[in-house]
């Protein structure tokens, strides 16, 4: 009797330790994904600010207005991408994997409303670059718009594509499937 009961508490431990296991890894490629990207997301940041703030006072009309864009614009990158950092140091991730799919799901619809609003930066940079009544400053804050519209687009998405791979990876084996529900549905 003592033998059959130390083997089902084995067996129970092996089950234990490999959700633990399985914990340890989600979050790490969770955090892992999010702070490269907050690195990423900031070293553009700097590298427009730094390369705007040479080019601002070497160029005249449009340009100068398209590299004052871009400092501006960067300088708010920058600051999201720094707070995200800090942030992502202070906070510590749900253990529950319930709780922790919650946090993913999150981080996904996160990055799918950034890319709807990506597309309105880029649209209203077309707007302000194709004004009837063409002024350096609409032309040139209208092509920063697109510059970076187009970045973040490409980032966002990138972004959400990998976290959700992560879950599908480490999250949807145990949950079976899970879906990712932004309030936006069609039915045909």
């Amino acid at each position: 009797m003592k033998y059959k009961l130390f083997i089902f508490f084995v067996f129970i431990s092996f089950g234990a330790f490999s959700q633990k296991e399985l914990s340890i890894q989600l979050t790490s490629n969770y955090k892992s994904i999010n702070n490269s990207g907050l690195y990423f997301l900031g070293g553009w940041a700097a590298s427009n600010i730094i390369f705007g703030g040479i080019k601002v006072n070497q160029t005249t009309t449009e340009q100068k207005y398209f590299h004052q864009m871009n400092i501006m614009w960067n300088t708010v990158n920058l600051g999201l991408a720094g707070i995200g950092l800090i942030n992502s140091s202070r906070k510590n991730l749900p253990t529950d994997e319930t709780d922790f799919l919650k946090t993913q799901l999150k981080t996904e619809r996160i990055f799918l409303i950034n890319s709807g609003l990506d597309l309105v930066y880029i649209s209203t940079g077309f707007i302000l670059n194709n004004q009837i009544e063409k002024k350096p400053q609409l032309n040139g804050y209208g092509k920063s718009l697109i510059l970076q519209g187009s970045f973040l687009l490409i980032f966002d998405g990138l972004m959400f594509a990998l976290n959700r791979r992560n879950r599908k990876i480490f999250l949807s084996p145990n949950f079976g499937s899970t879906q990712l529900n932004i309030g936006v549905s069609v039915r045909y």
